[in-house]
């Protein structure tokens, strides 16, 4: 990493960091999600319902970095989003339909 970008990260107080975390986290969701789809444990309707939801989280994300920062109560929501789109994700793979 050069300094530029060492010092960047220092300045910003980490939240670069976080957002490479809730990408990193979105992007398995949604091979996750795709590999649902290829395997056919998701039907068409249940892997609509996550694409909205992974929509949803990128939207959150967007407005949280809007002004630069992202706050405690933004983190918190995010990470609370992907957490219900986790459990959303296993429940319909591991559905018995």
């Amino acid at each position: 990493m050069n300094e530029k970008a060492l010092l960047c990260l220092l300045l910003l107080g980490g939240t670069p960091v976080f957002g490479d975390r809730v990408d990193e986290r979105q992007e398995k969701q949604e091979d996750r999600i795709e590999a649902g789809k290829a395997s056919g444990n998701l039907n068409s309707k249940e892997s609509h319902r996550l694409d909205r939801g992974q929509a949803h989280i990128e939207s959150l994300e967007t407005k949280a970095k809007s002004d630069g920062n992202v706050y405690g109560r933004e983190k918190f929501r995010l990470e609370k989003a992907q957490d219900r789109q986790n459990r959303r994700i296993h429940r319909l793979k591991n559905n018995k339909r």
